[in-house]
């Protein structure tokens, strides 16, 4: 139950951006900053941001309610941003969708609430935002396995956050990615399924012919125009957007959580964390998984890792590790060789991150 738990509810994201010289005494000014979005605890609605500037070895903690004057009062789940400056934090407990200005961090509203339902992801295109729902019916079985059988997919207008409309998906949903096709790509229990934004109807389900079991992420490769789909013990699936045509499969170290990161060079991460019988880490690491030859490659191993992101004004990795959930996470900065460079404390009783970058044009 506690591994369901930790799995189900905890996350948060970094997202890293180039700030811009406002002429004010503020902290986001002239130098190129990472932020940090912390998930919290999920009962003490005290998700956070923190923002860390690489040059003076420094993190700035509690900056949303430093720039709004309130504090965001739920649970960071998954953040993400387009090109145009516009952010969005997806929250849970109460769940909500917050538009946040990347630039200084400034919340556009107070949050949407329609379709936000148990919510566990999102991905947006320069058209539409979608937002992954579990709902909130369940069933539990013997094992205390919980289902969530009402999931569903929550689409609104990335310009202005209006929901426009939902559409029923399935049992346990996951993760969604966004192609540039205006199609998006859904997790669950029944594979990966592919909604047209345009209609808001489903056009196909995907069931990997090797793999079992359901699907855990996934993440569209713009470089490529492919989509990567994580199966928790099994591996990393390639398919081809629109026709869910297997490019390739790349059989690995890929755990419960399945997490996927790509670089805004088109290289694919992963975090693998095995147990041992009594839940203590037996091992904890960061795989960078070739996309020619589908070997996994240690990029860091540490003692529970709880997310990973490249900084691509440096290429530095930046890793998270949990500290065994007693106290604040430690953020490591690597240089290319994986070597420590520096050390820093963030989050707010954070659990777990999941780490991508963004860069104002």
């Amino acid at each position: 139950m506690k591994r369901f738990f930790i799995v189900l509810v905890v996350m948060a994201v970094a997202f890293s951006a180039c700030s811009s010289d406002n002429g004010n005494d503020d902290p986001f000014r002239t130098v190129e900053y990472t932020y940090i979005f912390n998930q919290g605890n999920y009962t003490e609605q005290n998700g956070e941001i923190s923002v860390y500037e690489e040059d003076a070895h420094t993190t700035i903690n509690r900056v949303f309610h430093q720039v709004n004057g309130y504090e965001l009062a739920s649970t960071i789940m998954d953040v993400t941003a387009i090109k145009t400056g516009l952010g969005y934090l997806l929250c849970a407990n109460p769940d909500k969708l917050v538009p946040v200005a990347m630039i200084g961090l400034g919340a556009l509203s107070q949050g949407v609430t329609n379709g936000i339902d148990n919510p566990r992801s999102m991905a947006a295109s320069m058209q539409s935002l979608c937002v992954a729902n579990a709902g909130k019916d369940f069933t539990v079985d013997e094992y205390y396995n919980y289902t969530y059988t009402n999931g569903s997919l929550s689409v609104y207008d990335v310009q202005t956050t209006e929901f426009i409309s939902n559409v029923h998906i399935g049992n346990n949903v996951q993760g969604v990615a966004v192609d540039n096709e205006q199609k998006a790509y859904v997790t669950h229990d029944g594979g990966v399924t592919m909604v047209d934004l345009y209609g808001m109807k489903i056009i196909d389900t995907y069931k990997d012919e090797v793999y079992t079991g359901a699907p855990k992420q996934i993440i569209y490769l713009p470089q490529n125009n492919s989509l990567a789909i994580s199966y928790p013990y099994q591996g990393i699936v390639l398919v081809e957007p629109g026709t869910f045509r297997c490019l390739n499969r790349f059989n690995g170290p890929v755990d419960y959580d399945g997490i996927l990161y790509v670089s805004n060079d088109n290289e694919l991460y992963t975090i693998s964390t095995e147990y041992n019988s009594d839940y203590t880490v037996k091992s904890s690491k960061v795989y960078n998984v070739s996309q020619r030859t589908g070997d996994y490659t240690v990029i860091y191993s540490g003692h529970h890792i709880s997310g990973f992101a490249v900084i691509p004004f440096t290429g530095h990795f930046i890793v998270a590790e949990s500290n065994d959930f007693t106290t604040n996470s430690s953020i490591l900065i690597l240089d290319e060789s994986g070597e420590i460079i520096d050390t820093q404390a963030s989050g707010i009783g954070a659990f777990k991150f999941l780490f991508c970058s963004y860069i104002t044009q």
